[in-house]
């Protein structure tokens, strides 16, 4: 995801059924695209937190698996978020 980096974020939205995630800047549209193999499915279904990052630019990304049970229940505790999960 270092494509948005520097890059002020106008919109984000799903296409193909959730299978490609379009980040619309200046410059042009930033696409995420989920792979999958055959026997299972991926697709982008929530981005929590998406109004901080709009009209906004991207400072900096950290790439991630998942989130430990104890960041999820801080994030959850403070009902507003500074960053964006993907």
């Amino acid at each position: 995801m270092e494509e948005i980096i520097g890059k002020k974020i106008l919109s984000v939205r799903f296409e193909d059924e959730g299978n490609k995630c379009v980040f619309t800047t200046p410059e042009g549209n930033i696409v995420y695209e989920a792979f999958c193999d055959c026997c299972s499915s991926s697709f982008f279904s929530d981005i929590e937190g998406v109004v901080n990052l709009i009209g906004e630019e991207v400072v900096n990304v950290t790439e991630r698996e998942e989130w430990t049970a104890a960041e999820v229940e801080d994030a959850e505790s403070k009902g507003s978020y500074d960053c964006l999960s993907l």
